[in-house]
């Protein structure tokens, strides 16, 4: 009867150890995301999703994790596009594009952002490798 009224603590512990730190990232990564609204300043996206470098399965990972500039097709005026590191799909070693956030920053402020949103646009990109 005593184990049967702990039982919920101890699953809950052996939930919580389980979790390893990039799970947590990823979490904490995917929870910033409801924190965004459209308009907010780059800087603004920069402070809430983070910058900096992060421990994974995969290595030192800098967020964020690459940058491309690319034209609106309707006006011509440049749109970039900020990746970060938000999921994990496969812990293969390799991180793929569906591991990764693209947040569209145009003017200045934030129009968009996610998988959907890119096709959408329906644009040509160019890379730009930060390091």
């Amino acid at each position: 009867m005593k184990l049967r009224r702990q039982l919920p603590a101890i699953l809950l512990a052996g939930i919580m150890i389980s979790c390893t730190p990039v799970e947590t990232y990823h979490n904490t990564q995917r929870n910033k995301l409801n924190q965004l609204n459209l308009g907010i300043t780059k800087q603004g996206l920069l402070a809430i999703m983070g910058t900096g470098d992060i421990q994974t399965d995969v290595g030192t990972i800098p967020q964020p994790y690459k940058v491309e500039i690319t034209r609106d097709p309707i006006d011509s005026v440049s749109i970039e596009v900020v990746y970060y590191y938000t999921d994990i799909k496969q812990r293969d070693g390799v991180i793929s594009d569906d591991e990764l956030t693209p947040f569209f920053i145009k003017n200045g402020k934030l129009i968009g952002w996610g998988w959907s949103f890119f096709g959408d646009l329906k644009i040509e990109k160019r890379q730009i490798t930060i390091r």
